[in-house]
């Protein structure tokens, strides 16, 4: 396929930073998507970040002799520390992350920087498609409580005036464009999971409003072995410091008290989801409980909006079995999609 002329414009140039660890299986389709993007302007950084499979050079393979592509190699640090490179590297006036097992569709880049011109945003975030192993696939508006795309017809600029206003949409990285002027000198923390939340709030704290878009432009991989947010291990724990690093922030905004509460809810109840060893189950119960109290929280159950009953027994202590808590939380995440 031929690519799009690219324009003479600089601030057209966007650069799009994609993390890349063992996803061997899913990166060469993640570069053949941006590739493919409409939008001839683009700075890909392939940052493979000490792979061990063999996905940079299926990545490098994959962009062939596109010069637009840049694979940068580095000993592994995580996922922050490789968005962090990506950003140092970056040269274009806007930016985009996305994952190295994910993809976009091919007007990704050129819808959401048409909406963030015409609306004159700081940043723009989309709907997200998400691909499951066997096949089947969900359809997420980016925002709590509100899944259903067909709510916002066309692009929708949600002011920031409340702290309740801000922890609505979804604090991933990946299925937006920024502004670089927005991003400045903020980057992810690194040697912690979960970054993408103190980025989120941190730019949040910068600007009073983030544009929307109804279009499921980002496809997310769901399920892939090895995956951060599902994994059961003893990373689950470092939530607690991202808690501790976002909720200042959330709290210096009207309506702070309560939003801190849903944050530390919903945060909470997800990792938990993710537990499936009964020892770890119960000692993440346990941290939780003691960090709510700890904190001046309370846990705020909201099943409609994915918050779940069940964890807040657990973590009280009553005398329900494991298995059929967890059996609870996971017919109400289903419901919800």
């Amino acid at each position: 396929m031929a690519r799009p002329a690219p324009s003479s414009d600089p601030a057209d140039l966007i650069s799009v930073i994609v993390p890349i660890y063992n996803v061997a299986g899913q990166v060469a389709r993640c570069i053949d998507s941006l590739r493919a993007q409409t939008h001839a302007d683009i700075d890909v950084l392939m940052i493979d970040d000490g792979s061990t499979d063999g996905s940079g050079e299926i990545a490098q393979r994959t962009a062939g002799d596109d010069p637009r592509f840049r694979l940068v190699r580095q000993d592994n640090g995580g996922l922050s520390a490789a968005r962090n490179r990506g950003l140092e590297l970056a040269r274009g006036a806007l930016v985009a992350f996305v994952d190295g097992d994910d993809r976009v569709a091919p007007d990704f880049l050129e819808v959401m920087a048409r909406a963030l011109s015409a609306a004159k945003a700081d940043w723009v975030a989309c709907a997200v498609r998400n691909h499951y192993p066997d096949g089947g696939q969900t359809v997420h508006s980016a925002i709590h409580g509100a899944a259903d795309i067909s709510l916002y017809p066309g692009p929708t600029r949600f002011r920031f005036d409340t702290a309740p206003d801000v922890i609505r949409h979804f604090p991933s990285a990946w299925n937006k464009l920024y502004r670089r002027s927005l991003i400045g000198d903020i980057r992810f923390d690194e040697g912690t999971l979960f970054e993408d939340h103190g980025f989120f709030h941190r730019l949040a704290a910068r600007t009073d409003h983030i544009l929307h878009l109804p279009h499921a432009l980002y496809h997310q991989t769901r399920g892939r072995p090895g995956q951060i947010t599902e994994a059961d291990d003893d990373r689950v724990f470092d939530q607690f410091a991202v808690l501790d690093t976002v909720l200042p922030l959330v709290r210096a905004r009207p309506g702070g008290d309560r939003a801190a509460n849903l944050l530390t809810s919903r945060l909470l109840f997800e990792r938990s989801t993710a537990l499936r060893t009964p020892d770890r189950r119960r000692a993440f119960a346990e941290a939780a409980r003691a960090y709510l109290d700890a904190n001046g929280l309370r846990y705020m159950p909201d099943p409609p909006n994915g918050i779940g009953q069940a964890w807040e027994l657990e973590m009280q202590g009553a005398c329900l079995l494991s298995a059929s808590s967890r059996l609870l939380d996971n017919i109400q995440t289903a419901l919800l999609g």
